[in-house]
């Protein structure tokens, strides 16, 4: 939107341009001076806008790219929490051979629960990083997914 808006302002720029140009020959000695000192402050701030919007779109894209990636993350978080409340869901082992088996998969588990606080501790840096470029709506959106998924961590940890 703003790179539109930029371009329809270039047309305004170039038309100023043309007529300071056709202005310059008319005037006198002092006002083509300040004329041409004004067109050039004009120019160079334009020339300033215009690298100002490019590095602000690339920000906004790093931006976008970095929440579609917290996106995921939390989604793939949210996968795995699943798993693991039902790998625990599971009915207790009866037997010797089932007790191993489930030693084994409280391994795995723990693990899990591991890998899972590494990628949660990921995904607050990264929303901290993000929260100074997000409108406040979108953060509150962000911030009640942690907070699920928050609750669902003190749950596995509880059982």
């Amino acid at each position: 939107h703003t790179e539109l808006l930029f371009q329809r302002y270039q047309s305004t720029f170039i038309q100023t341009l043309e007529v300071g140009r056709q202005l310059f020959s008319m005037g006198d000695q002092d006002t083509q001076t300040q004329l041409q000192l004004d067109l050039g402050t004009l120019q160079e701030e334009w020339e300033n806008l215009h690298s100002l919007l490019a590095k602000r779109m690339d920000l906004t894209e790093a931006i976008i790219k970095n929440w579609d990636h917290c996106v995921a993350g939390i989604a793939d978080s949210m996968l795995h929490l699943k798993q693991m409340k039902t790998r625990l869901n599971q009915s207790m082992p009866e037997c010797d051979a089932d007790l191993q088996c489930a030693s084994r998969n409280d391994e795995e588990n723990e693990d899990s629960l591991e890998d899972w606080a590494e990628s949660l501790t990921e995904l607050s840096n990264m929303k901290t990083d993000l929260s100074q470029y997000i409108i406040a709506d979108d953060v509150l959106l962000l911030q009640e997914q942690v907070e699920h998924l928050h609750c669902q961590w003190e749950e596995l940890c509880f059982k």
